[in-house]
């Protein structure tokens, strides 16, 4: 079993990556986010995010969402995600320090953060952009609203960064400079090694 995980800010190109890995093996499972049923729960009981007894409700909602993603992903030989485990278990840590709140989110979720950090990506590829590169992507892709994209840029991208330089199954990619067809090219040079690795 290889999981993969592609990362990086709003509107980087994720999902165009996901795309075109899948076109060049058809064999690779994508597993994709559906988290509709968690934000219809969120706003069916009225949470807000930005109080501390609601955002606990919230977090653990999502943890759990992502835990039986991860299971869901472990019953495929190679799987590529669109963000992974990783990106919960750091919004779920970090949202509060960006809207400067000191709330102990690791005691309140302590069972959950334990069961998501089980979750383990064989590897990471982040890719990196400046904040005019994603504002002119994400100005071009009219399919998305991203009404968090603001926040998330300026606040917390900087510190998701500093936080993945920490794991050493992540490697990044600067891809400002480069065209569609070369991102494709540097991630699919990213993956042989994993499907070697699993003699696919």
């Amino acid at each position: 079993m290889t999981i993969l995980v592609i990362q990086g800010g709003m509107a980087v190109g994720k999902t165009t990556v996901v795309n075109a890995i899948k076109k060049h093996f058809p064999f690779i499972s994508i597993i994709n986010e559906d988290n509709r049923d968690v934000i219809e729960e969120i706003r069916r009981r009225n949470l807000d995010k930005n109080l501390f007894e609601d955002y606990i409700k919230i977090q653990r909602l999502w943890l759990q969402k992502e835990i039986e993603r991860w299971e869901k992903a472990k019953k495929h030989p190679f799987v590529l995600m669109d963000y992974g485990p990783e990106e919960i278990e750091f919004h779920t840590l970090y949202y509060p320090n960006s809207i400067g709140k000191s709330w102990n989110v690791e005691k309140e979720l302590e069972t959950e953060l334990s069961q998501i950090r089980q979750c383990v990506p064989d590897g990471i590829l982040f890719l990196e952009a400046s904040i005019d590169t994603l504002r002119a992507r994400r100005k071009k892709d009219a399919t998305r609203q991203r009404g968090f994209f603001e926040h998330y840029t300026k606040e917390m991208l900087p510190l998701k960064k500093e936080w993945l330089l920490q794991k050493d199954n992540v490697d990044f990619l600067d891809v400002d400079n480069l065209s569609k067809e070369e991102v494709e090219k540097a991630v699919l040079t990213w993956c042989q090694p994993y499907l070697k690795k699993g003699n696919l």
